[in-house]
């Protein structure tokens, strides 16, 4: 038996690693959750903290010493600082996005280009690193680690701004506690922060993740190991359990008529799209070949305000989310995948639904606007899905019509290229392996004091 602990700064994080825990309990192993409590309280209702079977729940501590009045704003400007200085070119936006987390007469110091340069200088990014990497461990958190003896330590969101995961990063590697990160998303190495401590395994989905980690995080490529994206891993399983006119009737589609599914971003990234969607639906009323086609929107669930405040005019245009009441419900998956699996394309900003639909196989359209110019192009982890030319990007309307016309046509360009991504980006280590059950043997494999790259014949056993 090992035990096997996570160190999980949100809880959204932990959803595609839950399989993982619930296969280590049915082996016989330990398995153990310690949550940052105050930054969850809206999942209180939904998982129960305090024993939760099959694994335990428990919080995660903050420093005992006090000391993280001084160091998170500390390990906040160090990573600030890593956009100036490693990040470029980087969109403004993330600039000012990481900005708002450090100590005000920084910020004030890089309003100017000058004060700016200075952060970004050789010098102080070095004494800022050794002042962090010189503050003591904390003792809780060994006295803690002591007192359970995990034989490894597993972290999911130690680059997310203010996460207690450093600490336990450290405290375990000064206790000879074998550490893994887990890169659970697609933006989490080039849109968040920075590494503060380098653990033993850093565990991303692919090789452009790899790239990342070593130049930006300078994680050593020889602790990095590909395990795909579990987070999918449904997506490849799942099958339509309603047929079309079904599903139609569902969301207010007419059934007779095909629609094209228009899959929202969040706030961050496009802001308020209803008038991108109205001139989306106008331009097909108005288009010979397009004019019966429909246009379902699903709303972002973290950027609902603009639609229920919207105007939306064209008579053409279906909003419809599902239960998102239930968005981590099993029912409420299956309607967003027959929202992607009875369309003929999917249209979007920047938005990770281009995955899915890219497993679903789904022709994929990316409008390219001015306005979003700094969070599309300007936004690292959208060059994954550039550089894999799976995607149409029109630069305006007039564009974006005869590639719709084509895909109601039979027209598929892409799809070579989709099938591509899917397998150099989801699934790496093949296209019909699940990444949850690499990741699973992966972690197993550290705890038990061997490489999770399955490098010899008893390892694949």
């Amino acid at each position: 038996m090992k035990k096997i602990f996570f160190v999980i700064t949100h809880f959204n994080f932990w959803a595609p690693i839950e399989p993982v825990a619930r296969e280590y309990i049915e082996k016989g192993h330990e398995v153990r959750l310690l949550i940052d409590r105050q930054k969850n309280r809206k999942f209180e209702g939904r998982y129960s903290f305090g024993i939760c079977p099959p694994y335990q729940i428990g919080n995660a501590k903050s420093r005992s010493d006090g000391l993280q009045l001084i160091l998170h704003p500390l390990r906040e400007l160090i990573s600030f600082i890593a956009y100036l200085k490693f990040r470029q070119p980087t969109s403004p936006v993330l600039v000012k996005r990481w900005m708002s987390y450090i100590p005000f007469i920084f910020r004030w110091i890089a309003r100017t280009e000058r004060g700016a340069r200075w952060l970004a200088s050789d010098g102080v990014w070095r004494f800022l690193r050794k002042w962090e990497a010189a503050i003591p461990t904390d003792w809780g958190i060994r006295k803690q680690l002591r007192k359970w003896q995990p034989d490894v330590l597993v972290a999911a969101s130690a680059i997310l701004p203010y996460s207690k995961e450093t600490d336990y990063l450290k405290a375990a590697g000064q206790l000879k506690i074998p550490t893994v990160l887990i890169v659970p998303s697609w933006d989490n190495l080039t849109t968040k922060g920075t590494l503060h401590v380098i653990p033993d395994w850093v565990f991303v989905w692919n090789r452009g993740q790899v790239k990342e980690a070593v130049d930006l995080h300078f994680v050593p490529e020889e602790r990095t190991f590909c395990t795909g994206a579990p987070k999918f891993d449904p997506w490849f399983e799942i099958q339509p359990t309603v047929d079309r006119d079904t599903f139609c009737s569902r969301a207010r589609l007419a059934p007779n008529k095909p629609y094209v599914l228009y899959v929202c971003s969040s706030e961050f990234i496009a802001g308020d799209e209803t008038d991108l969607v109205n001139q989306i639906a106008r331009a097909m009323k108005e288009h010979p070949i397009l004019k019966d086609l429909s246009l379902l929107v699903r709303p972002h669930p973290q950027n609902m305000a603009p639609w229920t405040r919207s105007n939306l005019m064209e008579d053409n245009i279906v909003v419809w989310s599902g239960d998102l009441e239930k968005m981590n419900a099993k029912d409420t998956m299956m309607d967003f995948y027959h929202s992607l699996f009875y369309s003929i394309a999917v249209i979007g900003v920047n938005t990770s639904a281009f995955i899915e639909a890219a497993i679903v196989d789904k022709p994929c359209i990316a409008i390219s606007a001015d306005r979003y110019t700094y969070t599309q192009m300007g936004i690292p982890h959208f060059h994954h899905l550039v550089d894999a030319d799976f995607l149409e990007i029109p630069q305006n309307l007039d564009e974006l019509m005869p590639i719709l016309s084509g895909i109601l046509r039979g027209e598929d360009r892409k799809k070579e290229n989709r099938y591509r991504f899917v397998k150099n980006f989801v699934r790496p280590q093949g296209i019909d392996v699940s990444a949850t059950e690499i990741l699973a043997r992966a972690i197993e494999n550290v705890a038990n004091g061997k490489r999770p790259d399955f490098s010899s014949e008893e390892d694949r056993r």
